[in-house]
């Protein structure tokens, strides 16, 4: 999708720029790629436990580079134990 707005952008669109802009609340964004665009609307997360490996990690901060989102990790051991805690 936002190869198809980079396009629209590049070809002149001016419609969807002032769109993209609206989005963004940001009346000055112009993008000169594609993950500039998913940088400003997608946001990754990898939630990763004492059981996840860090090939997943280290995948999952890959595409989310690759793709230019905003990428976040977070450990959840312990709303994991809670969970198996309440199923007990």
């Amino acid at each position: 999708m936002a190869n198809i707005l980079m396009k629209e952008i590049e070809g002149g669109n001016q419609q969807v720029l002032d769109e993209l802009r609206r989005i963004t609340q940001n009346p000055k964004f112009t993008p000169q790629k594609f993950q500039d665009i998913v940088g400003n609307l997608f946001v990754t997360c990898y939630m990763g436990n004492r059981n996840s490996e860090n090939k997943s990690k280290d995948r999952a901060f890959s595409v989310a580079e690759a793709i230019g989102s905003k990428h976040y990790e977070i450990n959840i051991d312990k709303p994991f134990d809670a969970i198996v805690d309440c199923l007990k």
